[in-house]
């Protein structure tokens, strides 16, 4: 917990997509697959999909539950958490600050703290949950304890641009961020990637197959992987006559493809999306391929 919580911390003070790559990059280079997996799916998938919280927290906890168990373990009345507020900022943070400080950190990691403790909440009688969360909110750092806070009572908002942790996954497993987005958005959106498993099978194997490959220029052409210079446009997508190119000055932009009656959808802010059905037969350009924007 404590290294996520750096993390997230890092992400909020980087001005931009290079610091919070490199913020990144040292995260995953320092925990384990386990706990990577958990990062990525609390800030891409977790937040934004309510099936999935619903499958990874079978407890929600109310903040003014939480808040009256952390005045009673501490023997602060109401109306002085109420003035301490004003300071701390919000409810979540007067709670890390109030109770007492950890006297040794025990080091628990947020597979540990997603797989066993919030799950083991719901065998606690409904009375207890809050008082047992208090008392073990007490062995992480002030950081972390906002972050499971805001895990367990179903306040969490700390998402992350996908694109950018499908890029700081390629760097740091070695592979072709194009490959690695196809295998990610090919996944339900509502299957959680929650094990060192489903994470590692995003990379291995580094090679695409022949499936994939086939696959493979629909996922460069996305918006947000054609970054490259003008002058390696036809060495990268093939020759730019076959493509039909137009400036983005506002807004949010999507491109649809359609190959041999299969359909691509991609927009510019968030991951593809393709259908299940088996990928195009043949790379671009050919005739049949028509690329539209909106």
């Amino acid at each position: 917990m404590r290294q996520f919580a750096r993390l997230i911390c890092e992400l909020q003070q980087c001005a931009d997509d290079a610091s919070r790559l490199q913020a990144w990059q040292r995260y995953l280079a320092a925990v384990s697959l386990s706990d990577a997996a958990w990062a990525v799916h609390l800030t891409t998938r977790y937040a934004g999909n309510a099936k999935v919280r619903r499958a990874a927290l079978p407890v929600k906890l109310s903040l003014a539950s939480l808040r009256d168990a952390a005045c009673r373990s501490v023997g602060v009345e109401r109306w002085l958490f109420d003035a301490c507020r004003q300071d701390a900022g919000g409810v979540a943070q007067t709670i890390a600050h109030l109770l007492p400080q950890p006297q040794e950190c025990q080091g628990i990691t947020l597979a540990q703290w997603m797989e066993r403790r919030l799950p083991s909440l719901a065998e606690q009688a409904p009375q207890e949950r809050a008082d047992v969360l208090a008392l073990w909110l007490q062995e992480l750092e002030p950081d972390a304890r906002v972050l499971a806070i805001g895990l367990a009572c179903a306040n969490w908002r700390k998402t992350q641009d996908p694109w950018l942790v499908q890029r700081a996954l390629a760097r740091h497993a070695g592979v072709d961020p194009s490959l690695l987005a196809l295998r990610m958005q090919r996944r339900p959106a509502d299957r959680a990637m929650t094990n060192a498993e489903a994470l590692a099978a995003l990379w291995s194997p580094p090679q695409p197959s022949q499936a994939e490959q086939r696959a493979l220029p629909v996922a460069r052409a996305q918006p947000r992987v054609v970054d490259f210079a003008l002058d390696e446009f036809d060495r990268r997508l093939g020759p730019s006559a076959a493509w039909t190119l137009q400036w983005a000055y506002d807004g949010r932009r999507a491109q649809l493809v359609r190959v041999d009656g299969a359909a691509w959808l991609w927009s510019a802010s968030t991951r593809g999306s393709a259908p299940p059905s088996s990928p195009p037969a043949s790379p671009p350009p050919l005739p049949g391929w028509t690329f539209r924007w909106w």
